[in-house]
């Protein structure tokens, strides 16, 4: 197994945990006053939100295009590599922890049949398998910062928060069961990986795994960000794409647009956060999100602290498969068998069939 060589060598910081926020956001946004966006702007938006907690969790909608472009920006900034000292993300398996930091840390020669492991075999890849261009690409940006960091800082971290699932024992869904708890894994990676070294962390995951009132789905056990927050209160700050509101919302989302992009907004300190959760969860009827069932009476300031503004998401696009990668015979072999497991390997969604029709390019449909 392959043993990263920067490990030991990484800056362990003491950032303060706070039990308040104060959003550093320019005054004319919150009276309402149109300011012209930069990405500058935004980056520095998020980057001020590490002087308030040591996580920040940005909500990653999976496949879209727009996001990791900023996300890309963001990493490529000489100030989240000062700030900033791990990345824990859902769409990779613990299992492949060591490639991840052969890869992103010592700057190896990693192949890519050995580098694809990573978000190939996670616990969903019966549904889906990351392979989508723009997760290899957040690998390779997050290298390439590393690249370019000065020598005498600590290069960033990729920690894989989907458990440690290996395919090659999974034959039932009884020995699926014990990966089944990807909330309690992703925080306890959390917790080990990043807050018990006093570290700072993006933390990318699903919207529904960092909400603050977790949905109906997940009452019970509780969302990675209420875990985490169980234990280090006040250690997280939880933002999500801005993806429509149903047509209900025409007025409030033209204001929003108006504002310009990319531009960070606060739930706390606007009116923003008054809206129903509800709502905002069922997203617009071109893209829906579907979530509105998993939410009682909570404002959207109770479960998330802001919307980043990325655009207007009906231009958004779709980081698109391609769907030649499942005709190679052995990845489609195995694939086909996983979907077995979970009695899709024959539905129009999720099935083999899904898999080789070209994606749509455009978020809205």
């Amino acid at each position: 197994m392959m043993k990263s060589m920067n490990q030991a060598a990484r800056t362990v910081v003491a950032p303060p945990v706070f039990a308040t926020r104060r959003w550093l956001l320019p005054l004319a946004l919150l009276v309402g006053q149109t300011v012209q966006a930069t990405p500058s702007q935004a980056v520095s938006d998020v980057m001020a939100l590490f002087r308030q907690t040591p996580l920040v969790a940005i909500g990653e909608t999976h496949g879209l295009n727009e996001l990791h472009a900023f996300l890309r920006t963001l990493i490529a900034d000489p100030a989240f590599g000062r700030t900033v000292q791990d990345i824990v993300v859902e769409f990779g398996n613990a299992k492949y922890q060591a490639v991840a930091d052969a890869f992103v840390l010592d700057q190896r020669v990693v192949t890519l049949a050995e580098l694809r492991q990573v978000w190939r075999n996670t616990t969903q890849s019966a549904y889906n398998t990351w392979d989508a261009p723009i997760y290899e690409q957040f690998f390779r940006a997050v290298r390439t910062a590393n690249q370019r960091r000065p020598a005498h800082q600590a290069p960033l971290r990729v920690l894989l928060g989907d458990p440690p699932i290996d395919w090659n024992v999974v034959r039932s869904m009884q020995d699926y069961a014990a990966f089944t708890d990807r909330d309690g894994f992703y925080a306890e990676t959390v917790l080990k990986g990043v807050l018990a070294h006093r570290h700072r962390a993006l933390l990318l995951t699903g919207i529904s795994h960092v909400l603050r009132s977790g949905p109906v789905t997940l009452r019970r056990s509780g969302t990675a960000a209420e875990r985490i927050e169980a234990g280090h209160p006040g250690s997280l700050t939880v933002l999500m794409p801005y993806l429509g509101f149903p047509h209900a919302l025409d007025q409030t989302s033209a204001r929003l647009l108006a504002l310009g992009s990319p531009r960070l907004l606060p739930t706390k300190t606007s009116r923003l956060g008054q809206l129903r959760a509800a709502e905002v969860f069922a997203g617009p009827p071109e893209a829906p999100l579907g979530m509105e069932d998993q939410f009682s009476e909570q404002s959207l300031a109770q479960v998330i602290d802001g919307l980043l503004l990325l655009g207007d998401p009906a231009t958004f696009t779709r980081s698109q498969t391609d769907p030649a990668l499942y005709k190679d015979p052995l990845y489609a072999a195995e694939l086909r068998r996983r979907k077995r497991i979970f009695g899709i390997e024959n539905d129009p969604r999720f099935g083999m069939a899904a898999l080789l029709k070209p994606e749509p390019l455009r978020w809205y449909r």
